[in-house]
């Protein structure tokens, strides 16, 4: 398993040209969508790509934060 930031990281490695970059970051843009607004395909989603969002990371500080938090935030621009 891998959390929600790996996931998409890995897409965007993936990606060969500027096509599938775009369509990665379209993609990411929907499913954070999916995050807010609808939980039953978010969990759709975190269940079919075997997704950890309970996965935690140490932060600089010390302190613990969930990795979808820390996409949350990302894609919030916070």
């Amino acid at each position: 398993m891998m959390n929600i930031r790996e996931f998409f990281s890995k897409l965007y490695e993936d990606s060969r040209n500027d096509e599938e970059f775009n369509k990665v970051v379209d993609m990411e843009n929907e499913v954070y969508e999916w995050y807010c607004n609808e939980d039953s395909r978010w969990d759709e989603f975190v269940e079919q790509n075997h997704i950890d969002v309970d996965d935690v990371e140490n932060m600089m500080d010390g302190s613990q934060e969930y990795s979808i938090t820390l996409w949350c935030w990302d894609m919030c621009d916070e």
